[in-house]
């Protein structure tokens, strides 16, 4: 949750103390002369009732429900919405939660964190607002299967951005049938969606055109010979995260070469990727892509070295703005003697690097580094980044 002024907070909570007194929202808004906006900060205050805690101790704090959440529901303004700390057994009756399609303005939608969340139930919330959605995050839901592609590829025509991070359930043959249709509805209805959980292979996705990012890090039972058809999904694709999933050098290869040209930011980390990986991403007349990478993630992939990621950093010396290479106890200083040289050639478009936990270097080498790096706009060396890797630069 986003840090507000501590007296507003205690305000929000002790409004959700009375709460069940206001009948009518709009109207208590009006006569008290307080704007729309008060009634979006209590809506995310709802839905994140216990981060930070609730003001009021001898309180119980309210619970999510569908009804409370339609009383601080703005129908014309609400842009964002983010139900995964409502319990599931809310979640599982949708019905109540059919206000939902008189939304107009609904960008982001977050249905996380539940280990019983079947890809037919985030159906019917898609059913309901999908169309005009731009951000849906489904992360850590392992019983989430490849149908949810299909569900997610016909009711969200607008998506930009798909996060899918843990979903183990997952195993990405369904990327391998993407299809052409102008209608968005007709494959939809023509499929029995009982037949679709017992019948995989007539699963089909439309192409996702207008997808920005997609990030299925940790959905470890996606084999990458799944994902070697990724340019035709996905062609428009700036984005992509597939950390955790125990992907070989030999693999890596393979994925990168099957990544679209648009590509700016990748986060293949916690992966045992090496030299031939590395080498994939870098043009050359032997890579079938040539990608112009502005951030690359690697971290705690112990099987790359110093070599490896000089020669990375040569290669796209004109377009990597940030390098993450934290827990990669294994390079040695001979990465920092390839910066200093291209940054004194002018030639480094590198602005951030985060090591990260990298202990085997010594305060020294740091200093020394930093002090060679200073006649260089805005460059910054992060040693101790807790909030680990994001994509977020790319959008800002």
């Amino acid at each position: 949750m986003k840090k507000i002024n501590t007296l507003e907070l205690h305000c929000i909570d002790y409004i959700l103390c009375n709460i069940e007194k206001i009948k009518d929202m709009d109207e208590w808004l009006k006569s008290s002369n307080y704007s729309i906006s008060l009634k979006h900060k209590i809506l995310k205050r709802l839905l994140n009732i216990h981060d930070p805690p609730f003001s009021f101790p001898t309180h119980i704090p309210p619970n999510p429900s569908a009804r409370l959440i339609e009383k601080v529901f703005c129908y014309e303004s609400t842009s964002e919405l983010d139900l995964s700390n409502v319990p599931f057994w809310m979640i599982k009756n949708v019905d109540q939660f059919r206000f939902l399609s008189n939304a107009r303005n609904i960008r982001s939608f977050s249905l996380s964190k539940f280990p019983s969340l079947t890809s037919d139930l985030v159906y019917q919330y898609l059913e309901l607002i999908g169309e005009q959605l731009l951000v849906l995050d489904l992360s850590r839901c392992p019983l989430l299967n490849d149908s949810v592609i299909h569900y997610v590829s016909h009711l969200c025509p607008n998506l930009q951005h798909l996060i899918l991070e843990d979903c183990s359930g997952i195993f990405g043959s369904i990327f391998q049938r993407s299809i052409t249709i102008n209608n968005n509805d007709t494959l939809i209805k023509a499929t029995n969606i009982a037949s679709l959980t017992s019948a995989p292979h007539t699963w089909l996705m439309k192409k996702m055109s207008n997808l920005l990012e997609l990030n299925i890090s940790g959905c470890k039972s996606i084999t990458p010979r799944n994902l070697f058809t990724l340019k035709t999904c996905f062609p428009c694709l700036r984005v992509f995260s597939f950390g955790k999933t125990f992907l070989s050098d030999e693999e890596g290869v393979n994925l990168v070469q099957a990544l679209p040209a648009t590509l700016v930011s990748l986060d293949l980390s916690f992966n045992p990727i090496g030299t031939n990986t590395l080498k994939a991403l870098v043009p050359s007349t032997k890579n079938w892509t040539t990608f112009n990478l502005k951030s690359l993630s690697l971290g705690y992939c112990r099987v790359i070295t110093a070599l490896d990621l000089s020669y990375v950093i040569i290669g796209l010396s004109s377009s990597l703005e940030y390098l993450s290479i934290p827990g990669c106890f294994q390079l040695d200083k001979g990465l920092f003697d390839n910066l200093m040289m291209l940054n004194r050639n002018d030639r480094m478009a590198l602005k951030t690097l985060d090591i990260s936990y990298c202990s085997q270097f010594t305060t020294h080498t740091f200093n020394h580094l930093q002090n060679l790096l200073a006649c260089k706009d805005q460059f910054n060396i992060l040693r101790y980044n807790s909030q680990g890797f994001t994509h977020h630069h790319i959008w800002s």
